[in-house]
C-alpha cells in the first residue's frame, strides 16, 4: 500500500501479509478511512505514509493502537451503503444527460438518437 504513480513514483510497501480475504478487506477499509481522516488535502498516499511512518500506519490499521478500528469500519460501511454513482444518475436523467453532447470535431452535431 501507499504507492504512487505520476511525477514522483513510489513503490508500494507491504503493510501485512498472508491474510484471509475478510482481514484483507478490513485492513483496506481501515487504511482508507485513516488516510481520509488524517491526510492533508490532495496529499497522495506515499507522502502520507512517509510522514507518519509505515510502522505507525501498521499499528493503527492492523493492531488498532488508537482504538479506532470499529469507527473506521463503520464509516466505510456507511459510505458503501450510501454510495451513489453520479454518472449512472446522469445516464438515467434526460435533463442531466442533455448537458453532454457526443461529437467528433463538431460540437453542434449530436450523435444521440
Amino acid at each position: 500500500m501507499g504507492g504512487n504513480g505520476g511525477m514522483t513514483p513510489k513503490h508500494a510497501q507491504l503493510l501485512a501479509g498472508d491474510l484471509d480475504t475478510e482481514t484483507l478487506v478490513r485492513y483496506i477499509d481501515r487504511f482508507l478511512m485513516y488516510y481520509i481522516r488524517t491526510a492533508d488535502r490532495l496529499q497522495r498516499t506515499a507522502p502520507w505514509v512517509e510522514s507518519l511512518g509505515l510502522d505507525h500506519v501498521r499499528e493503527v490499521v492492523c493492531e488498532d493502537s488508537l482504538g479506532l478500528a470499529e469507527e473506521f469500519e463503520a464509516a466505510m460501511e456507511r459510505h458503501v451503503a450510501n454510495y451513489k454513482c453520479e454518472w449512472k444518475g446522469v445516464l438515467e436523467d434526460p435533463d442531466k444527460l442533455s448537458r453532454f453532447v457526443s461529437f467528433v470535431n463538431a460540437p453542434t452535431r449530436s450523435t444521440r438518437p
